[in-house]
């Protein structure tokens, strides 16, 4: 539907199937498709796959997940995470109209009130900026899509892929300077450093049980040691749910933390 110029895919069922390309034509300037997950449950966006075309003027793609930014520097991508859904493909279609990437709406309690206009996106007490996922990802011929540093306000609007990257010539910064998009691995939730285990000695600073250890039983609004990419279901909480899932995908890994949070932890 077309709400004043903004193209809002929006569904409060439990699930709703989508299997069809989404191409945003004429009136359409702004493209917002959210799959947030938290007190209701929007559709799943894997299987949704967006074309911007060069009809009207430029198309703002809006970020829809938490960007974990230096927080990932194993560069992966969780494939059983309920907030981290990946586009099925991005295509930006040629013509003098660009296709950029903006932050104005909060997705998930980590990045501030989900839905509110005005996203803080690294502002405290939250400071997880969002970005858009993607499979594959193709900037054609005559096309440019702006991502990276925005200028009001500042802050960084990234675009990762799993995929296929075509185009990456045609794809720059605020500036005009070249972006290239990271490539990220998909791999379960508690590989935090993307070596294909999330079983690692607990003891040693860095490996996957010993950073789920360190951020147990923190939160996003009160505690520096909370750690974004540690929050599985990115409710701004690391507690016994992420622990649960953390034990279903390595089959309760030796040393991982069995103690309870403390009544009242971060305010609950």
């Amino acid at each position: 539907m077309d709400l004043g110029g903004e193209l809002v895919k929006n569904a409060w069922a439990s699930d709703l199937d989508i299997a069809v390309t989404e191409m945003f034509l004429v009136t359409a300037e702004t493209v917002r498709i959210e799959n947030q997950q938290t007190l209701t449950i929007r559709f799943d966006t894997e299987d949704v796959s967006v074309e911007t075309q060069d009809i009207g003027s430029d198309k703002l793609v809006e970020a829809f997940a938490p960007d974990y930014g230096a927080n990932n520097p194993g560069n992966v991508l969780f494939v059983d995470s309920p907030c981290v859904r990946r586009w099925e493909k991005l295509t930006a279609r040629q013509g003098a109209h660009s296709t950029q990437l903006f932050d104005d709406f909060c997705s998930t309690p980590m990045s501030g009130s989900p839905g509110s206009l005005g996203c803080p996106g690294g502002s405290p007490p939250y400071g997880v900026p969002e970005a858009v996922y993607v499979i594959d990802l193709e900037v054609e011929a005559g096309a440019t899509l702006i991502a990276g540093v925005t200028s009001v306000p500042v802050k960084e609007v990234n675009i990762y892929y799993t995929g296929v990257l075509t185009g990456v010539e045609n794809i720059v910064d605020r500036a005009g300077l070249p972006y290239v998009p990271v490539r990220l691995t998909p791999t379960a939730y508690g590989d935090f450093n993307g070596d294909g285990e999330g079983n690692d000695d607990p003891a040693v600073p860095g490996n996957d049980t010993y950073r789920f250890n360190q951020a147990f039983c923190t939160c996003a609004e009160f505690d520096a040691r909370y750690d974004p990419l540690v929050d599985w279901n990115c409710d701004g909480f690391i507690d016994n749910t992420d622990r649960d899932q953390y034990n279903a995908n390595w089959k309760n890994p030796a040393g991982l933390t069995t103690g309870p949070c403390s009544p009242g932890f971060c305010g609950t």
